[in-house]
């Protein structure tokens, strides 16, 4: 994954997200709490990262996985104006599916858009499936 893909995703989050912006005080404060706890993600992944000497391009990648990786929770909470995925859907299958609607990943290299696509939709979940590959060599 190149800068520009990194930079890309960040402006096409910022627009997407800005779609949900709302008058009602109740509803745009719960979407920028979102935005805020998504730059945060960012943030602490890469740190991450970083400690695991990944590479700039692995960097680019886990950071990217963290902007994607609660997507669906903006539609979610125009829905049903809940974050609680039982009570509504399943964000992180929501994001995925966001994702693949908007074709935002088509660009990229296979193994890089199975990644996110997996990371996004295995984020919330209590355990992650068994992988034939460590999360190192996919990213490698």
């Amino acid at each position: 994954m190149h800068t520009e893909d990194l930079d890309f995703f960040k402006k096409w989050f910022l627009e997407y997200v800005c779609q949900f912006s709302s008058s009602d005080y109740f509803t745009q404060y719960n979407i920028k709490r979102k935005i805020e706890h998504t730059g945060r993600v960012c943030e602490n992944i890469l740190l991450l990262a970083k400690s695991e000497k990944i590479g700039e391009e692995g960097n680019r990648l886990a950071e990217t996985l963290a902007l994607f990786h609660d997507l669906g929770r903006f539609e979610q909470f125009m829905r049903y104006k809940t974050f609680v995925d039982s009570e509504s859907e399943n964000h992180a299958i929501l994001g995925v599916k966001i994702l693949e609607r908007m074709r935002i990943l088509s660009h990229l290299k296979p193994k890089e858009k199975y990644l996110i696509l997996k990371a996004v939709e295995y984020h919330n979940r209590l355990e992650i499936p068994e992988c034939s590959k460590s999360s190192k060599e996919l990213l490698l």
